[in-house]
C-alpha cells in the first residue's frame, strides 16, 4: 500500500472507529443503566398525559418514585398503601425515636420501636449509590432544603473501603483530584422514606393515596388489567379502574400472587427463583457524639493514595470491609448517618449478630486480614465504648432473596402490569442496592411510558426486558458472590459452584484496584449504576486482570 491510500485509509478509518466506539458507549448507557432515562426524567410528557389511572400498589420508596415520575404521564395517580401511619404528619417528617430495653442473653441493649411495621428493616443501616442522590435532585427542586432540614448528610462518595482486603481509593484521586468523588447521600432508612414521602406530596400534590390492601385484578379485553379491586381500612371493597397497574408491594410480591390466581396454570413454572443466603447482621445507631470529629481529625488517618490525611469533614463512610465470602464471612461499615450520627454495620453470613460495643470489638478483632484493618478502627470503637448508652440496636436476619423473572411471561401477561424494587427483585442487603435499584425501576418505568403508551401491546414486555438489562447482572453478581459461602441454600435446581468463574474474576478485579486506577474507576462507576458492566471488561481492566493473574499480588 502505498504512502497516499495509507493516509487516505487512516483519515477513513480512524473517525469510522471513534464514531464506532461513541455508538457503542451510548447503546451500553441506554441498555444497561437509567443515566438517559434520568436526564429526562421530571419534563412534561411530549405526547401529553394518558387518559385514566395510574395505579400504584405499596407507598414505600419504590412506590413513590413510581408515583411520582407517573404523575408526569397520567390524568390521576392513585397510591394504596395498608398502612395507616404513613398518612399521618408524622410519616412526612423527620423521626421520632421511641427507645425500648431488650434483653438479650446475658447483654441488655436499647432499639427503636416505629410504627413503620411493614418495612422489617426500617431501623437497619442503609447505604445509596449516587444514582438516588442524582434522581432525587432531578425530581425535586426543594431537595435541597427539605434534606438540610431533616439532617441529611451529603458526601463525596468516597468511603474508606476495603474490598478483599484492598483499597477501593484510588479512584478518588486517579479520576477526580482533590474535589473527591461525586456525591451521595447518607441518612437512616427511616430518615429517607418520610423525607421522600414529603417531597412527593409536596411537588405533586394532585396524587390520590388511599389506605388499603390490593385484593384482586380485574382483567379486561385485550391482554390487560382493567381495574384493581381493594379492601379500604373500613372493610369494605373499592374498585379503581386503572390504565397501569404498577406493583410496589416489596418484599409481599403481591402482584404475583393475584396474577397467579387472575391467570392459573399460565404463568410459566420457573418464573419465580429464590435462595437463601443465610445473612445476619447488627445496626448499632448512635446519635452526633460531642467532638467526634475533632476526635477524628486527631487520629491523623492516612489518605490509602499515599496523600497525607483524610478530609474528615467529607468522609461518607470511617470504615467499610467487604469480604470474599470464600474466605471471610464477616461485614463490617461505620457510616455516617443524618443530623452527624454513626451507623454500624456487623454481621455476615450465618454470622453472629453482636448487640454491644464489647461484643462488636470481638467481632472486629476476629476478622480476616486483620493486619489490612486500618490502624483509626479499634480507637473509634474507644469512642463508640463509651457513648454506648446513647446507641440503640436493631438485629435482621435475611433468609430469602428472590427475583422474578417476569420477562419469561411477557406474552401471557397482562400489557399494563409492571413491577418495581423488591416486587421485582429482593437481593441481599448486604450490598447496599436495593433502594437505588428501586429509583432505577422508576426512571425505567418513566423512560418506557416516554417511547410508549401503556395501550400499547408491547408495553409490559418493553419495560421488563429493559428492567431485567440494568439489573439482571446486579442480581447474578450477588447471588453468585452469595454462593461463595457455604451456609447458602442455592435456588432450585443450582449448587454452590454455580457462578465459579464469577467470583474467580471479581477476586481478580478486588486484587487489582490498588495498582490499577482504570480498574477500581470501573468498579467504583459501576457499583454506582452510573456506567455499564461493560466497562469491567474494558482494555486496561482485562491487562490489570491478566498481570493479576500471571503476577499474583500478596
Amino acid at each position: 500500500m502505498d504512502f497516499p491510500t495509507l493516509v487516505t485509509a487512516l483519515l477513513v478509518l480512524f473517525p469510522a472507529w471513534l464514531l464506532g466506539k461513541r455508538a457503542l458507549r451510548s447503546w451500553a448507557m441506554r441498555t444497561f443503566t437509567a443515566v438517559p432515562d434520568l436526564q429526562r426524567a421530571g419534563t412534561p410528557r411530549k405526547y401529553g398525559r394518558v387518559a385514566g389511572t395510574a395505579v400504584v400498589c405499596g407507598g414505600s420508596i419504590g412506590g413513590l418514585f413510581a408515583a411520582r415520575l407517573c404523575a408526569d404521564h397520567f390524568e390521576r395517580v392513585v397510591v394504596v398503601e395498608p398502612e395507616s401511619w404513613t398518612f399521618t404528619p408524622e410519616a412526612r417528617a423527620p423521626p421520632v425515636d421511641n427507645i425500648a430495653e431488650v434483653v438479650k442473653d446475658d447483654a441488655t441493649y436499647k432499639t427503636i420501636k416505629h410504627k413503620r411495621t411493614r418495612v422489617y428493616q426500617y431501623t437497619s443501616i442503609h447505604g445509596y449509590q449516587t444514582l438516588l442522590l442524582d434522581t432525587l435532585r432531578q425530581l425535586f427542586s426543594d431537595f435541597e432544603d427539605v434534606a438540610q432540614s431533616f439532617g441529611a448528610f451529603i458526601a463525596p462518595a468516597d468511603p474508606y473501603a476495603l474490598l478483599n482486603g484492598k483499597h477501593l481509593w484510588p479512584t478518588a484521586w486517579a479520576q477526580y483530584g482533590d474535589a473527591g468523588l461525586p456525591n451521595t447521600i447518607q441518612c437512616s432508612r427511616r430518615t429517607l422514606e418520610p423525607m421522600l414521602r414529603k417531597l412527593v406530596s409536596t411537588s405533586r400534590p394532585e396524587i390520590e393515596y388511599v389506605q388499603g390492601t390490593v385484593t384482586d385484578y380485574v382483567l379486561g379485553d385485550g391482554g390487560s388489567i382493567r381495574a384493581v379491586v381493594l379492601r379500604d381500612a373500613d372493610g369494605a371493597s373499592q374498585k379503581v379502574e386503572c390504565a397501569l397497574a404498577v406493583d410496589c408491594t416489596g418484599v409481599a410480591q403481591i402482584g404475583f400472587k393475584l396474577l397467579s390466581r387472575a391467570l392459573p396454570n399460565i404463568l410459566p413454572s420457573d418464573i419465580r427463583e429464590q435462595y437463601n443466603p443465610q445473612m445476619n447482621y447488627s445496626t448499632f445507631d448512635f446519635p452526633a457524639i460531642p467532638g467526634f470529629n475533632d476526635a477524628l481529625r486527631a487520629m491523623n488517618i492516612p489518605r490509602p493514595d499515599g496523600g497525607k490525611y483524610l478530609d474528615v469533614e467529607k468522609l461518607s463512610a470511617f470504615f467499610i470491609y467487604q469480604p470474599d465470602p470464600t474466605v471471610e464471612h464477616r461485614s463490617l461499615v461505620f457510616m455516617r448517618r443524618e443530623n452527624g450520627g454513626v451507623m454500624i454495620l456487623a454481621g455476615g453470613w450465618a454470622s453472629e449478630m453482636p448487640v454491644t460495643v464489647d461484643e462488636l470489638r470481638d467481632f472486629v478483632s476476629k476478622l480476616k486480614n486483620l493486619d489490612r484493618v486500618p490502624k483509626h478502627v479499634f480507637p473509634l470503637l474507644d469512642i463508640f465504648k463509651e457513648y454506648e448508652h446513647t446507641a440503640t440496636v436493631s438485629e435482621s436476619r435475611i433468609n430469602s432473596c428472590s427475583r422474578l423473572h417476569y420477562a419469561r411471561a411477557a406474552k401471557v401477561l397482562p400489557r399494563n402490569f409492571v413491577a418495581l424494587g423488591d416486587s421485582h427483585m429482593r437481593m441481599n442487603p448486604r450490598f447496599g442496592e436495593g433502594t437505588t435499584k428501586a429509583a432505577l425501576s422508576a426512571l425505567t418505568l418513566d423512560g418506557v411510558l416516554r417511547d410508549l403508551s401503556p395501550q400499547d401491546p408491547s408495553f409490559g414486555a418493553t419495560f421488563f426486558k429493559r428492567l431485567d438489562s440494568r439489573t439482571g447482572q446486579v442480581w447474578d453478581g450477588v447471588k453468585y458472590a452469595d454462593y461463595g459461602h457455604v451456609a447458602t441454600t442455592p435456588a432450585s435446581g443450582e449448587s454452590l459452584t454455580d457462578g465459579k468463574f464469577a467470583r474467580w474474576f471479581n477476586g481478580k478485579l478486588y486484587a487489582a484496584v490498588e495498582t490499577s486506577p482504570a480498574t477500581s474507576s470501573a468498579l467504583w462507576h459501576v457499583g454506582q449504576f452510573i456506567a455499564p458492566p461493560l466497562d469491567l471488561f474494558a482494555p486496561a481492566v482485562l491487562r490489570a486482570i491478566l498481570r493479576e493473574t500471571v503476577w499474583p499480588s500478596s
